[in-house]
């Protein structure tokens, strides 16, 4: 059991949401024109214990908790499930150039603060290189010999901050991949997809460029004043390794790695230097792209975005020194990080972004549990430790395949017992999987499950503790 905070006004330097639920968008002389700019601090969490988590200056010398609350707003260029946009090609095309539509985007916007919400996470489309279909450059790539991010899907984006400081909601922008145009482009010869991006030197200059120029183009177009409103930048959706390619599958015969992107030789021939080679290459990473956005905007947060082992049928102790999958195997062989040990070999991240989703079973057969789940990642009460907070950006119910919530009833009792469960864990954020992502049917949706948009909500449950 943990304490709870029921009464808002029991502890005063602590503040679950930074607007009132009566506040409504009414008219463009009740805009708000910038948001406090949030930091990370030391303070009373939502489970009222003391640890890290996002503040904001009060006004009085002082500073207050904000706890992010809201949804992945996801629009998808086809369909996941059945229907006409079954057989196109599927990307994020929230801001994607021909499919941006700037007054859906500000009727979520909307909605989420008319509920309280005070947050959003978002996805770029990193477009295709040219040899895949022909190629598309309506992402954030442009054409293939670009020279910099396409500025009219940055203009996109940054009217999509604007929107959202008019009705108070910070916005987390996620850098998935890299972007597909030839100034991006990085080896793949002694480490394979995904792994390269982490450990080849090429790959991870490529990412921090990335990371570099999204942050000058946002400071650019937005100026100081709006760039408070992106709470923090997420480096990746799920960044994961890969035990079925190289150098960590068995068709690698090598039995060292080196150099790695952080200029270090690693042996392949343990578990212990293998998964050295894993935390320390993930850690330059953050870093390096870390380093960058920081080059532009100096107080900005910095926030990656993990699944659990369990997620993908694993456990932390199991896969330690990241064992190669066996050829033929069907196995998922994605293996992320273990958050707590990111967060301490990586100065770079400000925040762990840890999504947690409900699976049949867990890996040793048994039925899911949120302790059993973060266990698996060898993720315990103290959280991510003294220095770092943690949120849940992803996390949601899904209605088929498999299926686990046939109801929005039950998907809405089981999601806020998730969120109330997570507390003793030491969230202090989490963002619903979606909004009203109609191309995942799969998943329930606020749009399928009013029920749910409303129990989660802040303005009808102001202590995201308390059941």
């Amino acid at each position: 059991m943990h304490p709870k905070i029921v009464r808002f006004g029991s502890v005063k330097a602590m503040v679950l949401i930074s607007i009132a639920c009566s506040t409504r968008f009414t008219s463009s002389s009740k805009m708000i024109t910038s948001l406090p700019r949030l930091a990370v601090r030391n303070g009373t969490l939502p489970n009222g214990l003391q640890g890290p988590a996002l503040h904001t200056p009060d006004g009085r010398g002082s500073t207050k908790m904000v706890v992010l609350r809201g949804a992945n707003y996801i629009r998808l260029n086809g369909s996941q499930g059945s229907g006409p946009d079954w057989n196109l090609p599927v990307y994020h095309s929230t801001f994607s150039i021909g499919k941006w539509n700037r007054s859906e985007c500000t009727l979520a916007l909307e909605r989420l603060h008319k509920l309280g919400y005070n947050a959003v996470r978002v996805f770029m489309d990193s477009g295709d290189a040219p040899w895949v279909d022909g190629g598309r450059t309506n992402g954030i790539n442009g054409p293939w010999n670009a020279t910099n991010l396409n500025p009219s899907y940055l203009d996109n984006v940054a009217n999509f901050v604007r929107d959202a400081t008019a009705v108070n909601v910070y916005v987390i922008p996620t850098l998935w991949g890299l972007p597909q145009s030839s100034m991006f482009e990085c080896s793949s010869d002694s480490a394979r997809y995904p792994n390269n991006l982490l450990l080849l030197p090429d790959c991870v200059a490529s990412k921090a460029k990335y990371a570099q120029l999204f942050m000058k183009g946002m400071k650019a177009r937005l100026g100081e004043q709006v760039l408070s409103t992106i709470a923090m930048i997420s480096l990746e959706n799920e960044v994961a390794y890969s035990v079925a390619a190289r150098p960590f599958s068995s068709e690698n015969t090598n039995t060292s790695f080196g150099p790695a992107a952080n200029g270090k030789h690693y042996s392949l021939v343990s578990d212990k230097d293998r998964q050295a080679l894993a935390d320390d290459s993930l850690a330059f990473w953050t870093d390096t792209a870390a380093s960058a956005i920081r080059s532009v905007d100096p107080q900005a947060l910095v926030t990656v975005g993990m699944f659990t082992y369990a997620a993908v049928g694993k456990n932390a102790s199991t896969s330690f020194g990241l064992p190669a999958q066996a050829r033929g195997t069907n196995a998922d062989p994605r293996v992320p990080p273990r958050p707590a040990v990111l967060a301490r070999l990586s100065s770079g991240i400000d925040v762990v972004d840890l999504h947690v989703y409900h699976v049949p079973k867990m890996p040793q057969g048994t039925p899911w549990n949120l302790v059993a789940d973060l266990t698996s990642s060898a993720f315990g009460a103290n959280g991510c430790g003294e220095r770092v907070p943690t949120i849940m950006g992803e996390f949601g119910a899904w209605k088929v395949n498999p299926s686990l919530f046939p109801t929005a009833t039950l998907a809405t009792s089981a999601m806020v017992h998730q969120q109330t469960s997570s507390c003793s864990f030491r969230f202090s954020g989490w963002l619903f999987w979606t909004l009203d992502t109609w191309e995942q049917p799969r998943l329930w949706n606020w749009d399928e499950a009013p029920l749910l948009e409303q129990q989660l909500a802040p303005c009808n449950r102001i202590d995201p503790c308390a059941q």
